[in-house]
This record gives C-alpha cells, structure tokens and sequence, in this order.
C-alpha cells in the first residue's frame, strides 16, 4: 500500500495479510540520494549510528556507480559529546584531542574495513564532520585524491583542503553529459595523460549535439588607483542560456512548477564552482555557446563533464547575527533598531504557541532543529490542527521556540520579517545605473499555490 490514507488500520491489515515483516519493506530511495553509514566519535566511544539517506556528490556517485565500490566504503564521519551535541574548545581537555586525533590521522577499523580519513567540505567542517573511506578494487585513498583534478596550484594545505571539498558538494548530476568544453586556453582541459579523459571537444561538422561550454569567458575587473589591486566584478558569476535552464530545471526535484520563476543556479562543473544566471544569449552580443564560465569561476582542472546543480535561487529567510549588529553599529545604526527588531522576532516567537494561523505563516521563514520536523508542523497546521487543541503539536511548536530562543541568546540571530537572503549576478547589459541593484522575489502565502510577487524596478 503507498501513499497516503485516513484509514491507516486497513494499511497494517494489508501487512497482516502478506505475512511481511515491516522491516523487510523495500525502502524507496530517490536516485540523488544515497544511504551511507554514519559513525560518531566521542571522548569515550566510536558509535555507529547506522544508515542515513542524504544527497549524494560527485566522488560517491563515482566511486559506487562506475568504479564498484559498496556504499559501505563510504562513512561520514562526526565529532560530538556523548550526546551527539557538539564539542567545543572547553570541552577539549588533551586527553580528548589527543583521542579524536588519532582516530582521524589512524583510521577506524570496523569488523574487517579499516576506514582511512578522505576528506571534509566547508560544510562539513563547521558541522565537526568528515568523510572517510575503506578503498576497494585495489584504490589507495591517495589515488582517489588525484583522480578527483589537478590540485598542483595548491600551495597551502587550508587550500588544498577547499578543493578537495569542492567535490563533495551535496549536488544534483543532470544528464547533460559530454558537454563540449570549447576555450581558447583549455581552463578546463584535462590531458588524455591523466586520467584517459579529455575536457575539450569541439562539434562535429560544426555541430554540436550536446551544450556547449565556452570556458574562458571575460571577466569583468577594474583598476583600485588607492589600493592597487585589481577588482573582478564578475567573481563566481557566469551566463546560461535560457533554453538549457529550462531543460536543466526539468531534472532538479526540487525545481519549481514554473520554469520561469528560476533565473540563477548554484553550480559544479569540473573544477568550476559559483553561480550561472539565465540570460538571453542573442541580445549579448558574443559568441553563441549554452554555458559561459570566466576565469574566476575555475579552481583546478577536473575530469568531471557533468553539470551538477547544487541549488536554484529562491528567497532564503534573513536573520541577523552578532558580526552583523556590530558592522551595523559601526555605520551609526542605533541599538533601539536591534531591539525592535528582537522584541518583534520574541513576539512572532510567542504568538506561534496560541495562533494557528500565524504559525502556518511564520513556520517558513524559520530554521529548525529538524527540517523534517517543520514540515511535518506546517503540514498539520495547514489540516486544521490548532495548537492549543492538539498537545503533539504545542510541544513540538514549543520546541522550536526554545531553539530559537537559544539561538538568540547564543548568537544574536534575529529575524527579519523583510530581509532576504538572495543568490545574485550581475548586469551583462549595463542596463541599471551605477550603485543600484535590482531585486525581484517572491512571497509564498500559507497556501502552496498562492505567492505573491515583488520588485520590478531597481533601487
């Protein structure tokens, strides 16, 4: 029995009458996720806390899809307490350090696989986490590195560690393979030396069947006369044309019915990283390719052909922070201004425990401890649950107020009801004036179908 019923009685009496074990249900897992193994490492003990389903990323995909290993060769690792908390640096005592150190740089041996430290990204560094590996079909974690691109221009172990992480981006890989790579330098050439894999191909008969990528495109700079450096305007920022967009978004689960409410992707491609925003290719006047990359986008040169996708631009909730108040106190915003906007967030906070209506509304725009957790909230708020009526329900609806309350606390995060936190470009046509940007959004009502929209003009 799948999807959902009021009568969840028949759904048990249906498993009552195959004779099936509810564990032994086949577990539907979307093809860009992956279930790995997850193990915690705290000052007393190496847990193993089982299988998790998260997005996969370029190595995994590889590794288990083309090469052969077993998910279990896989592991994410993390640091914590006892309690699976975070540590801090007061919680480190030598004994500590000196235990979590050796497990990392040592490995980690489980039944008969020995697992060896690979690699962390960004994110995973400020989680306390890492990724290591058991190496199989005679791969040494050493090669698995080089296999991943070219990291000779790395001079600095910080560095190194960045781009390593690169490619273990949580990403979508689309099935536009085979991109022709078509620069004038070879910013993404990688020798057929390496690798046996060539970035470059040029169209047959001056035709090419799948998206073109020209990997060199300009940057946009100027000249600072009072610190003397130079300032590239266009750092990160790339064109796509809109045609691709719409059939990229198309592949992405997350995408949004209308194809024309996305204009910016978040992207890897190789060794290049940043963001492509949609652009009528036509109306630029240069040469005509799907996929433009300047050189500021390009970290290292990579065997990867594949676009992958790490997020569509949408409006992300703002909060501010203690780094922020102090920038904004600095430019002579006065503190009467931060505690408006704190009283307003605490009552937002106070009025989600008794209005319903509210809660449907402001649930959005908030972080959780439990992204599944807010969705299962606004879920039953939009069926009519009310939380003074349902217990189930105002706990969990307190438990996300104390989270936040915490937050405030801790880290200064305050909402702002008309902040955003947006993906941007930049204007390839010299359209909006100087020291004016241009911002459109979108307002998602309680209701999933109804939105508001807002901007148009630049300011």
């Amino acid at each position: 029995m799948t999807g959902k019923t009021r009568y969840p009685a028949q759904m048990f009496r249906a498993f009552y009458d195959a004779d099936v074990e509810v564990d032994e249900l086949p577990r539907q897992i979307p093809e860009y996720c992956v279930s790995l193994p997850r193990i915690l490492i705290t000052p007393l003990r190496v847990n193993v806390t089982g299988f998790e389903l998260e997005m996969s990323n370029r190595i995994v995909r590889k590794f288990t899809e083309q090469v052969g290993f077993s998910k279990e060769a896989f592991v994410r690792v993390s640091i914590g307490d006892e309690n699976g908390d975070r540590l801090f640096s007061d919680d480190l005592s030598e004994q500590v350090e000196a235990r979590i150190k050796s497990l990392v740089l040592n490995g980690i041996t489980l039944g008969k696989k020995k697992y060896i430290f690979l690699a962390y990204s960004s994110s995973q560094l400020k989680e306390q986490s890492l990724w290591m590996v058991c190496p199989e079909r005679r791969w040494s974690v050493s090669e698995m590195r080089k296999s991943m691109g070219d990291f000779s221009m790395c001079l600095t172990p910080s560095k190194y560690a960045a781009r390593i992480g690169q490619c273990f981006s949580t990403t979508i890989d689309t099935t536009f393979s085979g991109m022709k790579c078509n620069g004038y330098d070879g910013l993404m050439n990688w020798t057929k030396d390496k690798l046996g894999f060539s970035g470059r191909s040029e169209p047959e008969n001056g035709v090419s069947k799948s998206p073109r990528v020209k990997d060199n495109f300009r940057d946009i700079t100027s000249y600072n006369t009072a610190t003397g450096t130079i300032m590239v305007h266009s750092d990160g920022v790339g064109i796509i044309s809109i045609h691709l967009l719409k059939d990229l978004l198309l592949q992405i689960p997350f995408g949004p019915r209308d194809k024309t409410d996305v204009s910016a992707i978040q992207i890897r491609y190789g060794g290049a990283k940043g963001v492509l925003v949609a652009w009528d290719v036509s109306q630029l006047n240069i040469p005509q390719y799907d996929v433009y990359l300047r050189p500021s986008m390009v970290k290292f040169k990579a065997p990867y052909d594949n676009l992958e996708v790490i997020t569509i631009a949408k409006r992300i909730p703002y909060f501010l922070n203690r780094n922020v108040i102090f920038l904004g106190q600095h430019h002579k915003t006065s503190d009467e201004t931060f505690l408006e906007l704190q009283e307003i967030h605490i009552g937002s906070l106070n009025k989600m425990l008794t209005d319903a209506s509210f809660a449907a509304t402001f649930l959005p725009q908030l972080s959780g401890p439990d992204n599944g957790l807010m969705t299962t909230l606004r879920h039953m708020l939009h069926t009519g649950l009310k939380p003074d009526i349902d217990p189930f329900l105002y706990s969990c609806l307190h438990c996300t107020r104390a989270h936040h309350l915490m937050n405030l606390r801790k880290k200064a995060r305050i909402h702002v009801a008309n902040g955003a936190v947006l993906i941007g470009g930049i204007d390839e046509l010299g359209i909006i004036p100087e020291n004016c940007v241009f911002l459109q959004i979108q307002r998602p009502d309680c209701r999933k179908t109804a939105c508001s929209q807002e901007g148009g003009k630049y300011m």
